[in-house]
């Protein structure tokens, strides 16, 4: 359905107008905008103003062209809170999903409370190729094949196998 320039609401596709049914798909505003007919659209292009404005296909809200990220010449559709909210939300699930293959808790203790609190830690720093925040950006195979060099630890584990010189003496 179309998503109406001035106000951000979305419309229908088709509409029956004096008995007769219209498409709408190729129009610009809903009839609460432009009513039908009124061949208004050249005062309503200056109230919206295409080239600094543009409608998040999320949030439906107007935003200047500011607010969204812009690759190979091209104007992202989701503005740039939707769309970080989106990986987000996509790279959470990747590990959810990775913590769950590799045995959903820590290889030491056995901790799985929490997956944000587990981490996986390379066996061998030689062989590392990513780092998580490189690796959730490549493809799920990719992803697991660096996993399988690591080994899944609570903060608390990981942290002791990186600084063994820091532990406190009772």
């Amino acid at each position: 359905m179309p998503l109406c320039q001035l106000c951000g609401k979305i419309f229908k596709n088709r509409c029956k107008i004096n008995g007769k049914i219209h498409n709408f798909s190729s129009r610009k505003y809903c009839l609460g905008c432009s009513p039908f007919g009124e061949h208004n659209t050249k005062k309503l292009t200056n109230k919206f103003n295409q080239k600094t404005k543009r409608v998040c296909s999320k949030c439906k809200k107007i935003k200047d062209k500011t607010e969204f990220y812009v690759t190979s010449k091209r104007i992202q559709s989701l503005c740039k809170k939707c769309h970080n909210g989106y990986l987000m939300g996509k790279w959470r699930k990747r590990k959810i999903m990775m913590v769950k293959k590799f045995g959903g808790k820590c290889e030491i203790c056995g901790y799985n409370k929490n997956f944000a609190s587990l981490t996986f830690h390379h066996k061998d720093s030689k062989i590392k190729d990513f780092s998580w925040t490189k690796l959730r950006l490549k493809s799920m195979d990719k992803i697991e094949k660096e996993l399988k060099k690591c080994q899944l630890l609570c903060n608390n584990c990981h942290g002791e196998i990186h600084h063994p010189e820091t532990i406190l003496n009772n």
